[in-house]
């Protein structure tokens, strides 16, 4: 295929040449009659010919004038498919797998047109391409194994050459679920009988770092307890990771109380809101909840209620009649309690002890991290010079004006600011992808793409705890610094894109198991798949919006902040 010139060109003194002709292209006019006379010399015309293409030559003047046609081909250099780089990490069976022919390219400038071709999939496998012609189709991995894709594009013209891209896909991490005991359960005699499930049949299960028989996806095992609160974990580990399940279980032999915290949880991660400019305060106040069951057996509540403080403090203590074990025979015997307690930053220990009447009393104990969330506001109608941009946050009562750094790697926020304002991905994504997984709808709270937990659930941006992490660089020079910053900036972009890879495995396990009520209302499976491919959208958008040199300037200036106090 050629892009090709029409010339004409006639008499140098102006003889025989016609007064009057037509020149169609595939019967699109040229040039007219009156485009030609005694005074006009020729004309030079660039225009594309198709396969095949007719020209006609229309005359009218006396005879023996004369009109001559040129028509020299002009080389049209191919275009050049690129179906992106390999993926041979992060992708597990049940992911959506994205592609992206966009960086192809025309020698011309020619508009492209996409044709993928999914040439080897794993034995087992049923994968489709969502759409074989877009510039960036989709497909489910279904099986583990190597899976390669073939792109050619096409600019009106020839094809280009075939580009391959190979994806390796494994089995996910196992599912570990301890169904007996429940969490929070008294019990007088050990040991205890742990049962449960786990998804991958031929994972390794260990019970508090005791080997344990994985029978076809179920296991049991005997756990050795201690007087209190014992943690019981359960660990399923394959050739791709590990995944855990907890319970506490309460040993009560003795008479001594029986003593749990159940808010915050264990490893947890507590913070306040601290605005740019401002210190970090010393400490924050934590609000800490939990339960006791005494065993004194006294009529009048009066009589049976203990005593609790919580790292020194003393806490406010009230009937619990929904307490693990507590029946209508003893309804005294239940309490739980709340407390607010100073916490420093940095690690932190909580402990509780409750004390009955009998002045008999146990302790629990639980430890965590307290940490800060950066928060900058400023009016998105009217935003005032020098204050903190960001990525507007949808969540809380004042969601028209919030915007802070802890937000520049969220879902689909809107307005879009930032890094990731003109990502012409991201926009398309955010018009179809549900915040609220499965429901279709975005609601005004920001429930997309946040890691473990959504933020509607977070008070204080806990999913950004690496973003919010100080890189010590004492000592070092300019240059040092910023490299250790960038390693470090480089690993919380991959972790943030991980855990956001793991929402969306969660809120669309596998492929849409239909009939259920939400999938049928909502569309069944085509509904399903675009919400799941979305969501696998929207984690790779937004890390590809931070691995920008504004989002690592965005992670320096956030590390200013916080090594700063």
């Amino acid at each position: 295929a050629l892009e090709h010139g029409h010339r004409a060109f006639l008499q140098e003194d102006g003889s025989h040449r016609v007064s009057s002709a037509g020149v169609l292209l595939n019967g699109q006019l040229l040039f007219g009659p009156s485009a030609f006379s005694q005074q006009v010399a020729g004309y030079d015309l660039p225009v594309d010919l198709t396969d095949p293409s007719t020209l006609q030559v229309l005359v009218a003047s006396k005879p023996g004038s004369e009109l001559t046609l040129w028509i020299e081909g002009v080389p049209n250099a191919p275009p050049v498919a690129d179906a992106g780089p390999d993926q041979s990490s992060g992708v597990l069976v049940g992911d959506v797998v994205l592609l992206d022919g966009s960086a192809s390219s025309d020698p011309e400038g020619d508009a492209l047109t996409y044709s993928w071709s999914l040439m080897t999939v794993p034995a087992g496998s049923t994968a489709e391409l969502s759409d074989p012609t877009a510039v960036d189709p989709s497909f489910v991995a279904d099986e583990p194994g190597t899976y390669t894709v073939w792109l050619t594009v096409n600019d009106g013209f020839i094809d280009s050459a075939v580009d391959e891209v190979s994806i390796t896909v494994v089995i996910p991490p196992p599912t570990v679920t301890i169904t007996t005991p429940e969490n929070l359960t008294v019990v007088t005699a050990s040991p205890v009988t742990v049962t449960g499930t786990v998804d991958d049949p031929n994972a390794t299960l260990t019970v508090n770092g005791n080997a344990t028989t994985n029978n076809n996806g179920n296991y049991t095992a005997a756990v050795a307890l201690q007087e209190g609160s014992n943690t019981v974990t359960v660990i399923g580990q394959n050739s791709t990771g590990e995944g855990q399940d907890s319970v506490e279980v309460i040993l009560n032999t003795a008479d001594n109380p029986a003593v749990s915290i159940t808010s915050p949880k264990s490893n947890f991660i507590i913070g306040e809101e601290v605005p740019m400019g401002m210190p970090f305060p010393l400490q924050i106040n934590a609000s800490v909840a939990g339960g006791v069951k005494v065993n004194t057996t006294a009529l009048l509540p009066e009589n049976n209620k203990p005593s609790v403080t919580v790292n020194s403090v003393p806490a406010d203590v009230s009937l619990n009649l929904f307490f693990s074990n507590c029946g209508l025979l003893n309804p005294f015997q239940c309490w739980k309690f709340d407390a607010t307690i100073p916490l420093a930053q940095g690690t932190r220990t909580i402990t509780a002890v409750g004390t009955d009447k009998l002045n008999r009393s146990s302790t629990v104990s639980i430890d965590g991290i307290v940490d800060y969330c950066r928060i900058g506001k400023f009016n998105v109608k009217e935003s005032t010079p020098g204050k903190d941009p960001g990525v507007v946050a949808l969540a809380g009562p004042n969601h028209d004006i919030q915007s802070n750094r802890c937000h520049e790697i969220d879902g689909c926020s809107a307005p879009l600011v930032g890094p990731a304002a003109n990502d012409p991905l991201l926009v398309a994504v955010c018009k179809v992808a549900s915040t609220r997984f499965g429901e279709g709808t975005q609601p005004p709270q920001e429930y997309f793409v946040h890691g473990r937990q959504s933020a509607f659930d977070l008070p204080c941006n806990h999913h950004d705890v690496c973003y919010q992490t100080c890189v010590r660089v004492a000592g070092l020079s300019d240059a040092e610094r910023d490299v250790a910053w960038e390693t470090a900036w480089h690993a919380c972009n991959a972790a943030q894109r991980d855990e956001q890879r793991a929402v969306c495995r969660r809120a669309y396990p596998g492929v849409c198991q239909i009939p259920t009520v939400r999938c049928a209302l909502r569309g069944g499976c085509p509904v399903f798949l675009r919400e799941k491919a979305s969501c696998f959208a929207a984690a790779e958008v937004f890390f590809r919006s931070v691995e920008t040199q504004e989002g690592f300037e965005r992670f320096k200036q956030r590390q200013m902040d916080y090594c700063a106090n």
